[in-house]
């Protein structure tokens, strides 16, 4: 089983390659995607992700955007996953802004 990051889409300052690192040392994603592959072993599939990022580096708004996920329940659940996720502020000015974040599913072969 595979779940990575695809190329994320940011406006503002956080840099993408701190929002991977998040993403990457979530387990909760890996059990949203476990619970679809109970239903359907052969699932895969993208779930993009848009959210809003406060100054703090909070999510505050996180919807599926466009998502190439075959299962809803694990579209709804990667979405609130990465709902609350925080992302540490950047070394200048403040994280605020928005970002796209597809999350790649592979199922085990």
């Amino acid at each position: 089983m595979v779940v990575r990051a695809g190329k994320i889409v940011v406006k503002g300052n956080l840099p993408p390659e701190v929002i991977n690192r998040v993403v990457r040392k979530e387990p909760k994603l890996r059990t949203c995607y476990e619970d679809g592959l109970a239903r359907n072993p052969k699932l895969e599939g993208r779930v993009s992700i848009g959210v809003v990022i406060d100054a703090k580096g909070v999510t505050t708004s996180a919807a599926d955007s466009g998502s190439e996920m075959p299962d809803a329940k694990v579209r709804d659940c990667v979405v609130k996953v990465v709902g609350g996720f925080a992302y540490p502020p950047p070394a200048e000015g403040d994280a605020a802004g928005s970002a796209t974040i597809p999350i790649v599913f592979l199922a085990p072969e």
